[in-house]
Formats: C-alpha cells, sequence, structure tokens
C-alpha cells in the first residue's frame, strides 16, 4: 500500500512536470507568436508610411508638371525632368531610369499631353523602334545605375 502510494506519488509528480514542460512550451509558443504579431504590425504602418510618403511624391511632381505646363506650353518631356530632377541630367543626357515602362514621371506626362505635346514610349519600345540610342530634343537616353532623385 505504501508501495502504491509512492509510485502514485512519482507518477502524479511526473505528470505534473510533464504538464509543466508543455504549458512553458506553449507559452514560449504564444510569446514567438506575439512578437510576430508585433514585428507584422511595425512593418504594415512602415508600409502605410511609405504608401503615404509615395502618395505625397507623386502629388508633389504632378504638381510641378501642371506648373510646368502652365508656364512652358510647347515644353518637352526632357525640359520637364531636366528643370525638375537637373541632377539626373548629365551632359544632355537624361537617365534611362525615366524613359522605362513604369516610370511614374512618363506616366504623369503623358497623362497631360493635351494634343500638344509628344507622347513620350518606354525605352524598351523606344529600342525596338529606333535601335538603342534615342535622341530627342537634343536630349539622350542615359544608362547608369544611379537612383532617380
Amino acid at each position: 500500500s505504501k508501495l502504491k502510494m509512492a509510485v502514485k506519488n512519482n507518477i502524479q509528480r511526473l505528470n505534473l512536470a510533464r504538464l509543466i514542460n508543455e504549458l512553458e512550451q506553449d507559452q514560449n509558443y504564444a510569446d514567438h507568436l506575439e512578437e510576430c504579431n508585433k514585428e507584422l504590425k511595425e512593418e504594415q504602418a512602415r508600409q502605410e508610411m511609405k504608401r503615404e510618403a509615395e502618395a505625397l511624391c507623386l502629388e508633389t511632381i504632378n504638381q510641378h508638371l501642371i506648373q510646368f505646363i502652365h508656364e512652358h506650353p510647347t515644353s518637352s518631356y526632357e525640359d520637364w525632368i531636366e528643370e525638375l530632377h537637373p541632377e539626373n541630367v548629365h551632359n544632355n543626357e537624361i537617365d534611362h531610369r525615366f524613359y522605362v515602362e513604369n516610370s511614374d514621371h512618363r506616366k504623369l506626362w503623358n497623362d497631360y499631353l493635351l494634343g500638344v505635346r509628344n507622347y513620350v514610349a518606354s525605352k524598351a519600345l523606344r529600342q525596338g523602334l529606333h535601335g538603342i540610342e534615342v535622341i530627342a530634343k537634343g536630349f539622350h537616353v542615359h544608362d547608369d545605375a544611379e537612383s532617380i532623385s
């Protein structure tokens, strides 16, 4: 009877130790999930700030374009880029990224053609139509890897 009681107590201690171990593992997992959730929320907040900043920049560029077109109704895309981003014009060469298909600047420009200004094709289309070098009003596509500011 004492032996049964001793065995029963040992089994209960083992079960209790196993249960405590499982609870600690569950708590560690819950802590990990909480940390992941916190990081996810922080990343979502960063992405939202990024989207807001990009939208603000795009709106600023759009407003500049509207004013530029008003002041220079017959100007070219290259004239606008030279005024807006002079740091991306070197020796009358416009950085090639202003001609890529997804260029926000090129898309905005093409949205405001109004039958007066010339459509600006993407670099890929220009290369397909005119060879690698593009000359437009004295400007050339400039192929470098610097970022567009």
